[in-house]
């Protein structure tokens, strides 16, 4: 009877022996960071996180990281596990990782929050699960602004996505703003940033200004791709900006038109337009790089009578004409100059640009140089883009130009180490003390430039582009 027990017993435990060791074949220990991702896809079991947390002690904290932007309904009793080994990894020096990594193990582990006497609520509330490699894009998907959002997100993958083959994907999770909604737009990036660990959005002035309240509030990024007002940056640390800025703009076109010679310049601008910044920013880049301003004077908006102006720019000794207004202004402006045979350099932003004059005046524009408002993409970049639109049936703009390089700028900051949302916002900060005060990211750092323009046979050229 007692051999009949043991025999039993001993095929019990060599059936329990086999099927275990088939099951472990059948779910090996992932062996790289794709593997691992792939495997805590996949439904919830023991025999799944015990896999997991298999990998997790032997591999980089950084693919532990990435692994971890699923959220805590995927990841289930594996999240501790895996934000466990993240812990052990992550180097004292990066405080603010650790305690992140920490709120996120009580979230995880009821027990260990009731330890540290935080309400569940409270922990959620600091964003432990916003991960960097998670974006936020806040966009309208309603009303006429909505196919603008659309070509965004388009364009912002993209971005994310540019020369980074074998790196972690940074992945986008798009939230709708309904048809540019302040009230909307909050909502959504307060649901977004339990997530993600940087917001894109939104299109519009208005509502980029409440979600720029709500970045300071969370704790997240928060990047504006086209609010028109330059005063966004300035809203908190953490607010962003594609630009170009207006002082960028000033600056670039003086650097341009002086061409290293000092020169006699005259300003002439608009009313609506004199304090501007750009015109601000193209007086102090040209006075120091040697020019010399011999007048500076503002007409009243609308006007189109420069005849004594133009007739006094002999008297000036002027060599080079700076000029900031609507275009109909520039077009009288531009028939004066003409009429009276005033032969100097003319200069400006994009009102200058021969499509927003009167046909018979473009003529008249040769030689004059504007500077663009917005950015341009090297070649191979741009094309890529091209591409994308052109499935969509549409063309790669400044708006796709300004999602792609939201995109670079915030991949570039991920790839350099930041993995929290306060190391991203401090990667993504500009270098220069102005701009960076302004909240300018640093598109050139991405081969993005300003082109300048000169006008030959009534259409615009940009000189670069053949160089």
């Amino acid at each position: 009877m007692r051999t009949s027990i043991a025999r039993i017993l001993a095929t019990l435990l060599l059936t329990l022996a086999v099927a275990g060791a088939a099951t472990a074949a059948g779910l090996p220990v992932p062996t790289t960071r794709d593997a691992a991702d792939a495997l805590a896809a996949t439904p919830e079991s023991g025999e799944r996180n015990a896999r997991l947390g298999d990998w997790a002690k032997r591999a980089p904290l950084d693919d532990v990281l990435w692994v971890l932007r699923r959220p805590g309904s995927e990841l289930g009793k594996a999240e501790r596990v895996l934000v466990s080994a993240a812990l052990d990894r992550a180097p004292a020096a990066r405080a603010e990782l650790r305690r992140r990594l920490e709120l996120r193990r009580q979230l995880a582990d009821p027990g260990a929050s009731r330890k540290a006497t935080r309400e569940f609520a409270e922990i959620e509330a600091l964003r432990p699960r916003a991960s960097v490699y998670r974006v936020g894009a806040v966009l309208p998907d309603k009303g006429d602004y909505a196919g603008y959002g659309e070509s965004i997100r388009h364009a912002l993958e993209a971005g994310l996505a540019w020369g980074r083959e074998g790196a972690p994907r940074i992945e986008v999770e798009a939230r709708g703003s309904g048809d540019n909604e302040p009230a909307r737009a909050v909502a959504s990036m307060d649901t977004a940033s339990h997530s993600c660990g940087v917001i894109v959005g939104e299109l519009l002035s208005s509502p980029t200004f409440a979600m720029a309240g709500g970045a300071r509030f969370l704790g997240v990024p928060l990047v504006s791709p086209t609010a028109t007002d330059e005063s966004i940056g300035r809203t908190a640390h953490n607010v962003f900006a594609i630009g170009p800025s207006s002082e960028e703009r000033g600056a670039t076109l003086a650097r341009a038109v002086l061409d290293g010679k000092p020169r006699k310049i005259a300003i002439l601008t608009s009313s609506a337009t004199a304090g501007d910044a750009f015109v601000k920013s193209f007086a102090a880049a040209a006075e120091s790089l040697g020019a010399r301003i011999v007048r500076r004077e503002t007409y009243s908006a609308g006007s189109t009578d420069f005849k004594v102006w133009s007739r006094a720019m002999r008297t000036f000794g002027a060599e080079v004409l700076f000029w900031d207004g609507e275009s109909r202004e520039g077009d009288a402006l531009v028939r004066q100059l003409a009429a009276d045979g005033v032969a100097l350099k003319l200069c400006g932003g994009s009102a200058l640009a021969p499509d927003r004059m009167h046909s018979n005046v473009r003529a008249l524009l040769d030689g004059v140089r504007w500077v663009g408002d917005d950015w341009k993409l090297p070649a191979a970049q741009q094309a890529a883009l091209d591409t994308l639109a052109r499935a969509r049936s549409e063309k790669a703009g400044a708006i796709w130009v300004r999602g792609f390089l939201a995109g670079r700028r915030i991949a570039a900051a991920v790839d350099a180490g930041a993995r929290t949302p306060a190391e991203l916002t401090a990667r993504l900060r500009h270098r220069d003390g102005a701009r960076r005060a302004a909240g300018f990211l640093e598109c050139t750092l991405d081969g993005a430039s300003l082109p300048v323009f000169v006008v030959q046979r009534g259409k615009s050229v940009d000189p670069a582009a053949s160089q």
